[in-house]
Parts: structure tokens; C-alpha cells; sequence
């Protein structure tokens, strides 16, 4: 659980990482970004029901190679505020490393405005886990792009099981 948790506010700072991409200034990504879907090679059922509707969080830019992310996660007794600080690496990914482990990210597709895919790789107790998130400045993305999420997910070996869509509902919209 707390593994999915960092993965998931580790993604929603993916947007940043799209630098070779997109023009370069980070400062345009600054904002509110909704996880849509995500994929993942360790899936618990337990933990996919408690996730159903959509999470977000907002990023911001405190100085430079430096990217502060505040999540709200519904737990079973209210929403949960996760707030990570990443550091920019030259390769223009975004590492932590903490109690949960080292966390590197990696955008694979983005249009560098309104959406974003990404790799989080989370390495513990020489265990690696994977998510691939789906983020997008709206609540809703296309057919196509969420068909993105899972084109990318089966590449990583994902089972088509284990790769979910949030509902059109915001979880713990008035916490932010």
C-alpha cells in the first residue's frame, strides 16, 4: 500500500521529467495533475478497491532541480496528505530515495501540456516494483490516450489485469 501510494505521487511529478521533449521550463507543469489510470507489476486486489476514484495532487518548484509533491490519498478513515521532495538528475528524470526506497521516473509520452505517461521504478530490499501512470491536467483523457497507458504497461510485462482506470469521481477534492 505504501508503495502504490509513493508510486503514485511519484508519477504525478512525471510531467516534469518530459524536459528533452517539451521546451524545457518545468515552470509550465507547475499545477494540478489527475492520476487516471495506472499499471503495475505487484497489484494487490485489497488495494485496488480502496482506489478507485481518481487521485491528484499538486506540484510545485520550490528552487531549482528541486520539484515538491503534495498528494491526497482516500484512506478508510479520510484522505491521507503525502507531501515528497524529488531532485532533478542530469539525464532529466527526478530520484528520492526514503524509507519506501530509491525512486527514479521516467516520461515515455507526453504532449507536454494536458497529459503524461510515465515508468516509475521503485527499488527495495532488492525488489523492484513498476508503475505506469497516466496523468492529465483534466479529470477525463481520450480512448486513444488511455489505450497509450496499456500499450505501454503490456510492454513492461504487464497483465492487462493490472492495469486500471479510475472512475470520473476526484477523491479528496476538498483537502487541497
Amino acid at each position: 500500500m505504501k508503495v502504490l501510494m509513493l508510486g503514485l505521487g511519484l508519477a504525478l511529478l512525471c510531467s516534469v521529467c518530459a524536459e528533452h521533449q517539451c521546451s524545457g521550463d518545468d515552470r509550465h507543469l507547475e499545477g494540478t495533475w489527475h492520476v487516471i489510470g495506472i499499471g503495475t507489476n505487484s497489484f494487490y486486489e485489497s488495494t485496488r478497491d480502496g482506489f478507485m476514484k481518481i487521485i491528484f495532487a499538486s506540484l510545485f518548484l520550490p528552487e531549482e532541480r528541486k520539484l515538491k509533491v503534495t498528494s491526497y490519498f482516500p484512506m478508510e478513515s479520510g484522505c491521507k496528505k503525502v507531501e515528497i521532495e524529488f531532485e532533478k538528475m542530469e539525464d532529466g528524470t527526478y530520484h528520492n530515495t526514503s524509507e519506501s526506497g530509491k525512486t527514479t521516473i521516467e516520461i515515455v509520452k507526453t504532449n507536454c501540456e494536458d497529459y503524461a505517461i510515465a515508468i516509475v521504478k521503485v527499488e527495495k530490499d532488492e525488489k523492484t516494483t513498476i508503475l505506469v501512470i497516466l496523468f492529465s491536467k483534466n479529470s477525463e483523457v481520450s480512448p486513444e490516450i488511455k489505450q497509450q497507458l496499456t500499450t505501454i504497461g503490456e510492454s513492461q510485462g504487464m497483465m492487462s489485469d493490472n492495469i486500471v482506470f479510475f472512475s470520473s469521481g476526484v477523491a479528496c477534492q476538498d483537502e487541497a
